[in-house]
Parts: structure tokens; sequence; C-alpha cells
């Protein structure tokens, strides 16, 4: 027999009645007011002056709360289901809600997710992004982390200007190639290049210049000009 919850009195508690709220058990459907929801997600609904206990549908993905108009489908006897919310009084946001995984998907189409003001996707543990080709669009980027890690076959950037600030910048590969108009860079402190063999080639000037100088060489030390000034 149905749950049917009848309250004695507005203030007093519920009393639990083994009494069916259609007399005949014939299926109904109809508009109610919910009344209250309990820990479990049950819920307690208003119809004709009778309160009856009803689960939430499995299509239903807005969770019901206490003072929402909603849409109730049942079988006259032991299964009452709210299957939609009709109108809430609460003007605060509508959250979809599942119990589970949830998918969602666009068989042979595209899949949309639009906000005129901001869109968030967050996850407690771990959020991916998988596709042949991902693109990102926007007039600022940025990514905010303790730990960032990429692994790529090749990576190709076109910036207009490229600002690195770091504590500690390291590097490392078989062959670095650079090209510049202009290059300027300023040490504080000690530069230091330990190579095999070092070959620098100006094509006007060339200038080494330092408060002392140590020009030396293991086996030989050549100066080669067509003038050689010293002093």
């Amino acid at each position: 027999m149905l749950q049917d919850i009848r309250s004695q009195d507005t203030d007093s508690a519920v009393s639990v009645l083994s009494e069916p709220l259609n007399h005949d058990g014939s299926p109904w459907s109809g508009a109610a007011n919910v009344v209250a929801v309990d820990e479990q997600g049950g819920l307690v609904i208003d119809r004709q002056n009778r309160r009856l206990y009803c689960r939430r549908a499995h299509s239903c993905l807005t969770p019901p709360k206490s003072g929402d108009r909603v849409w109730i489908v049942s079988d006259g006897r032991t299964e009452h289901y709210v299957c939609a919310v009709l109108h809430r009084p609460d003007p605060g946001p509508v959250r979809l809600q599942v119990q589970g995984d949830l998918e969602l998907q666009a068989i042979g189409g595209e899949l949309r997710l639009h906000a005129d003001t901001h869109l968030s996707l967050c996850s407690n543990t771990t959020l991916r992004a998988q596709a042949d080709t991902i693109a990102i669009a926007g007039r600022e980027a940025r990514i905010d982390a303790d730990a960032a890690q990429a692994n790529c076959g090749r990576i190709e950037t076109r910036v207009g200007l490229w600002r690195l600030v770091g504590r500690v910048l390291e590097s490392a590969a078989e062959r670095i190639v650079q090209a510049s108009r202009h290059s300027v860079r300023t040490v504080e402190t000690v530069d230091c290049l330990r190579s095999g063999q070092i070959d620098y080639t100006a094509a006007t000037d060339a200038r080494l210049h330092a408060e002392h100088t140590i020009v030396t060489a293991s086996k030989l030390a050549k100066l080669d000009g067509e003038q050689v000034h010293i002093g």
C-alpha cells in the first residue's frame, strides 16, 4: 500500500498511513508542492491536502527543493515519481544533479556549452580533455598551478613579446639555434661557459674589456692581424 503522509496540523509531526491517495488504485499524474526533502533524496509532497512520499525520477536532473512546484506520475499504488520541477520560487542557480557517472553525447553533431558571463569546469581529482585537435582562443589566457608538465613531439609559438621570470631556469638540448637582429644579456655576478670548442666571429668589431683581463693557453696562444697594437 502507498505510504500517504498526512500532517495533523502545520506545526506537528507527520504520521505514516497505509492508505492509497486514489482509492480505486488507478494511475494518475498532476502538479503538487514539495513540502520536505529527506537525507536520501526522498520527497514529501502535498497533493489534495495530503502528504505523499515520492522519489525523483531518473530523468529529472534538477533535484527538487522544499517549496517547488513539481509534476508527479504515479501508478496509483506503490510507485510515485517526481518527473520535473515546474516552478521554483527561489531565484537561485539551477543545478543539474545525477547519482553516479554522467555522459553527454551528441551523435552526428556538435555539443556546445555557452554562458553569458563565466563558464567554470571543476573536478576534485582530474580534469581531462582529449581530441584530435584542441583549439583555445581568447583575449587573455592564464594558467595557475603548483606544477605543470608538457610532453610534445613539437611546439611552435609565435608571439609579439615573450617575457619569462623565474628564480631558476634550466634547459637541456642536443642542439640550440638562436637568431636575432639584436641581443643583450646582463649578468650581475658570474657568467661561466664550459665548451669543447668556442668560435666567435664578428663582421666588423669585436671588443673584450675588463678591469683585469687574463688570456692563457696550455700549448699555443696566437695573436694575428695586419696591425697589432699593444699598449
